[in-house]
């Protein structure tokens, strides 16, 4: 069978062709499919949104914040809170 592939100047087929990651060509090279082009843009989408969110939290150098803390009041007291954030 591989000898009239080869007569022919076909390749032979692969294992999962149909439904498989990835597809042989006529040229030998590699196809990705719809399927994981989705699935890679999908991760890189969620990698940027988690990148965008960590950049966001992070405060400026020597920023002041002033207020108080989430602990119950004691007998209606909120204990105040006052830092500054180091500049390195």
């Amino acid at each position: 069978m591989l000898a009239r592939f080869r007569q022919e100047g076909g390749l032979p087929p692969t294992i999962g062709s149909p439904g498989g990651s990835s597809a042989r060509t006529a040229k030998g090279e590699l196809e990705m499919t719809r399927t994981a082009v989705r699935g890679a843009t999908a991760v890189l989408v969620c990698a940027m949104l988690l990148a965008a969110d960590a950049l966001a939290a992070k405060p400026k150098r020597s920023a002041r914040f002033a207020g108080h803390t989430s602990a119950t009041p004691v007998e209606g007291f909120k204990a105040p809170v006052k830092f500054t954030v180091a500049a390195d």
